[in-house]
């Protein structure tokens, strides 16, 4: 909530126990509600003076009602009270217009984008020779991987993923499955434990999403449930090195 509004807010709550003022004019007000009055009037003024300074005209002008030299306060009558009121409705207009200024001349912080497959690893995909397998489909879904998680389109992320955890297998050692790729890969165990994790979790996370028939009540997938970043990396890395020719 921005300064403005908070001042506003405040201006309602005084508009409201002006009603009620106006509503019981006799007897007079308690000092419960002179005192509630009194503490809305001081937190608008420290409001105007966070945001346009001890200086300003609202400011000194707005009272507390404090009876002199005796620290009670008396009941405002309801002249006093609408002046406040006005004073209250100009320093809004004030102080949005230095939010607005403020606004206009503040750089937005960019983020840096942050890809799904790197730049860098897709150029080694498409650096690879086509010898036995031609990995240019394989390139092109990254691509679109990156647009989709991009645009925050997860439900398109994670049919990407599912397509290249099909379309990899027979690559990696002419297997037909990704299971059985995760299951019988001669790799590294941490990597093969990461491909079995891959396999499991992508698996249910997406066929709980893309499998299912419309129902009265929907959840959609967020972007921590289509984050598999880190296994689809170490996969695509395992493909290029087992695929670069070796230097002789």
């Amino acid at each position: 909530m921005t300064k403005s509004e908070k001042l506003q807010q405040v201006r309602r709550q005084i508009e409201g126990w002006r009603g009620q003022f106006l509503a019981r004019r006799d007897p007079p007000w308690e000092v419960s509600q002179v005192s509630k009055l009194v503490a809305l009037l001081t937190e608008a003024r420290e409001i105007i003076r966070k945001s346009l300074g001890e200086g300003s005209a609202y400011f000194i002008n707005i009272p507390t009602f404090t009876t002199p030299g005796r620290g009670t306060h008396r009941q405002p009558e309801n002249d006093e009270i609408v002046q406040c009121l006005h004073l209250i409705d100009a320093a809004v207009r004030d102080i949005q217009a230095e939010e607005q200024a403020a606004e206009r001349t503040t750089e937005p912080v960019k983020m840096p984008a942050v890809s799904f497959v790197s730049e860098h690893t897709i150029r080694e995909l498409k650096a690879l020779p086509r010898t036995t397998y031609d990995f240019s489909r394989l390139v092109v879904l990254c691509r679109e991987l990156n647009v989709t998680a991009a645009g925050e389109a997860h439900m398109a992320t994670m049919m990407l993923l599912r397509a290249i955890m099909d379309h990899i297998p027979p690559a990696m050692g002419n297997f037909t499955t990704f299971a059985d790729f995760a299951a019988q890969y001669p790799g590294q165990k941490s990597f093969k434990q990461q491909m079995a994790n891959f396999n499991q979790l992508l698996r249910k996370a997406a066929d709980g999403h893309l499998h299912c028939h419309i129902r009265r009540r929907e959840s959609v997938p967020t972007a921590e449930e289509a984050n598999f970043r880190t296994p689809l990396g170490e996969l695509l890395r395992e493909i290029v090195v087992r695929h670069t020719p070796e230097q002789n």
